[in-house]
Order: structure tokens, then sequence, then C-alpha cells
């Protein structure tokens, strides 16, 4: 699934999934609030998941899967 995202929305994801609020996220990342937010609504479109809680458990379960 993460494997969807383009590389700024995995940074997007993985902040997120770290338990970031959308604007610590767009500043930590050095965008504006509202990018950040499009960036979200296009995870959530790519992933089919309506929430940040949904979005943490795909990510749990990416970095899971993927830990060698």
């Amino acid at each position: 699934m993460i494997a969807k995202l383009t590389e700024r929305e995995r940074q997007v994801a993985g902040l997120v999934a770290l338990g970031l609020r959308t604007k610590q996220v767009a500043s930590q990342l050095g965008i504006e609030y509202g990018t950040a937010k499009v960036h979200l609504a296009n995870i959530y479109i790519k992933l089919e998941i309506s929430s940040k809680t949904a979005l943490t458990r795909a990510w749990i379960i990416h970095e899971l899967a993927n830990d060698n």
C-alpha cells in the first residue's frame, strides 16, 4: 500500500504515523499547511483510508513487513 505513495507523501505519512499534527508536518518538511493537507488527502485516496489512525496502522504494517 505505502509503495503507491510519492516520496513526499511517504514523508508526510511517516510523520503523521509518528503522531505529528498536520501543522507540525508542514513545519518539519518546510511546506505550507495547505500543501500538507493536500498530500494527506492524496494519501487517503491512494490508500483508500479516511483517518490518521488508519494511516498509522498502514504505516506500522508496512514497516513491520519491511523490517528485515
